[in-house]
This record gives C-alpha cells, sequence and structure tokens, in this order.
C-alpha cells in the first residue's frame, strides 16, 4: 500500500519539475549581447572604413597610374591594418557564437538529464551525452522522442555543438544542416543564423519532455489508477 510519504514524495517530485527555470538557457545570449553588439558596431565601422579607402586608392590610380607613390603606400597599409582589425573582431565574433551554441545544448543536456534524475531517482546518465542511451531510456517509459516537436532541431543543435567542440569544421553531416551546407569552417554569421532557427524549438523540445515525463508519471492510464487502487483496497 502507497504510505502518505510516499504521494507526497510524488508531489514534490512533480513540485521539482515545475520549477525549472527556462529562461536561464538564454542567460549567457543575454551577458554577452553588449559585447557581441559591440563588435558587430565595430566591424561595421571597419567596413566602411575599408570601402572609403579603396575608393580613394582608386581615385589615385586613376589621377596617377601608380599604386607606388608614398600616399598610395600609406593607404595601403591603412588598409591592410583594417582588414586586420576585421579579422581580429570575426574570429571574437565567432567564439561567442560558438560559445553561445555550446551553452544552451549544455544547459538543456543538463536539464533533461536533472528531468530524469527527478523523477526516476538513481539513474545513471554519464553516458546520456550519447543521445541514443537517453532516447532508449525515455523509449522505454513510453516516451518517443524522435516523434517530439523539436526534435530535429535539438539533434543539429547537439550536432553542431559536437563539431565546435571536437572539430572546429564542418563535415558532411554538418553540411546537411542548410546554415552550413558551402562552409568547410564555421563563421559567425552562419552560426548566429542557425542558433536564431533552432534556439527557440530546442527548449520548446525540453519542455515537452518534461510534460511528457509528467504525463508518464502522475497521469495514470486506467489500468494503472486500478492497480492503485486495489493498493488501498
Amino acid at each position: 500500500m502507497k504510505s502518505f510519504a510516499d504521494i507526497m514524495l510524488r508531489d514534490i517530485k512533480a513540485m521539482r519539475l515545475d520549477a525549472i527555470d527556462h529562461d536561464l538557457f538564454d542567460s549567457f545570449e543575454e551577458a554577452t549581447e553588449e559585447i557581441s553588439n559591440t563588435f558587430e558596431r565595430d566591424m561595421k565601422a571597419y567596413d566602411l572604413k575599408y570601402d572609403q579607402i579603396e575608393n580613394k586608392i582608386n581615385t589615385n590610380y586613376e589621377k596617377f597610374k601608380t599604386y607606388e607613390s608614398e600616399e598610395q603606400l600609406r593607404l595601403l597599409d591603412e588598409q591592410i591594418d583594417c582588414e586586420r582589425q576585421k579579422d581580429y573582431i570575426r574570429n571574437y565574433l565567432t567564439a561567442l557564437a560558438e560559445m553561445k551554441i555550446i551553452y544552451l545544448f549544455k544547459s538543456l543536456e543538463q536539464t533533461i538529464k536533472y528531468l530524469v534524475t527527478s523523477v526516476y531517482g538513481n539513474v545513471n546518465t554519464k553516458q546520456f551525452f550519447k543521445w541514443d542511451f537517453a532516447k532508449d531510456f525515455l523509449k522505454s517509459k513510453g516516451i518517443q522522442v524522435s516523434e517530439l516537436n523539436g526534435h530535429l532541431e535539438w539533434t543539429q543543435l547537439m550536432r553542431v555543438n559536437n563539431s565546435i567542440k571536437h572539430e572546429g569544421s564542418t563535415n558532411d553531416q554538418i553540411k546537411q544542416i542548410p546554415e552550413f551546407s558551402e562552409l568547410v569552417y564555421f563563421d559567425h554569421v552562419s552560426l548566429n543564423t542557425f542558433y536564431k532557427r533552432v534556439h527557440v524549438k530546442a527548449i520548446n523540445f525540453c519542455k515537452i519532455i518534461k510534460e511528457e515525463i509528467k504525463k508518464e508519471w502522475y497521469l495514470f492510464s486506467n489500468e494503472r489508477l486500478e492497480n492503485l487502487a486495489d493498493e488501498y483496497s
């Protein structure tokens, strides 16, 4: 027979699931938004400066038919320095975009582990970094995660995360994702475009898993209700 303590424990587990702060999934993006915007403004300024220098060089050449004058060489040095600054900024923007994706994936992965251990107890989730292990466990509980809305975006997020961490470049699997189909190396533009497309659906996927776990554990089928009633009879 179920004790009062068992029933209370069940309710406490439900409260744990509902206490998850989904706003934390965006906390890295929010924390780095100002510096990202600053770098983006600096990039636009250097793009404009580069084009202005290019126009001056071309105008001078039309007049003097040479790139070897003192003025032209000075402008070329400025242009090279400008390009060097742009490369520096691009690298920082790419690093921030990569970290944003890694943080989102890691926070969702940790949340899924928390959902499982909060409800099902002492489950070994160390192997959940291999998604098939997590899928098989949830499948054993009647939850078909591959059929849930957002599974595609979650899978893509996981693959890009792994590629960033372990390879630093695209591969044939990553090139099947539209934002990276023509790339050898990641850049901040493609990474941010990808992030904007998948991040809401990936977060919602995690929320749907939570609701499916609650449904499986707390909203009993008729058979489970009958079994529970028998325990109290």
